[in-house]
């Protein structure tokens, strides 16, 4: 893991020399310059925490993109990152997620949206490194087509997306990741 600058010429040369075949990342505020984009011969993919697929959300701010538009759901979607912010060919996306408290209004702090975000983004993060790992297996490495995300959910983690937004969630740590992914 690398969270330092990488618009340089120090980090350009480190990145090349790593030879990724592809590059994941989370949440990723910045652009990624066609040097870097290049490298990785099967991409670099990004997970967004708003629906990209239906125009939601791009950009730096989804959770005011959710307040504006007054959505009761949304869904992280993944992407592989070109040389502008989210919009990027579209993997795939999540189920839907439950952004509303339990009395049907958004919480009023972004970082407790976020928080309800993150639930099954373990399970998205496993399937991509999945689909990766299939590709890497293969005869070239190229980029990933579309994955149906949705599919991978069991009806229990869809209906636990489903539930309101706790309030009370800590904004102190990540999720715990799903042991039956694993």
């Amino acid at each position: 893991m690398f969270t330092g600058d990488v618009k340089n010429d120090w980090f350009r040369v480190r990145f090349k020399s790593w030879r990724p075949d592809a590059v994941i990342c989370c949440g990723y505020g910045q652009l990624i310059d066609p040097p870097l984009l290049a490298v990785p011969p099967m991409g670099i993919y990004n997970f967004h925490p708003a629906d990209l697929r239906a125009g939601q959300g791009g950009g730096p701010a989804p959770f005011d993109d959710a307040v504006e538009r007054n959505i009761k759901t949304t869904r992280f979607t993944v992407y592989r990152m070109t040389e502008q912010i989210d919009a990027g060919p579209i993997v795939g996306v999540s189920p839907p997620i439950n952004i509303r408290t339990e009395r049907g209004v958004l919480p009023d702090d972004p970082l407790v949206y976020h928080d309800k975000m993150l639930n099954g983004l373990d399970h998205l993060a496993f399937h991509l490194i999945e689909a990766l790992v299939t590709n890497a297996a293969g005869s070239a490495l190229r980029p990933l087509g579309p994955i149906d995300f949705e599919a991978e959910f069991s009806a229990a983690k869809r209906a636990d997306m489903m539930r309101p937004v706790d309030r009370n969630t800590s904004r102190n740590r990540l999720a715990d990741p799903d042991p039956a992914m694993f």
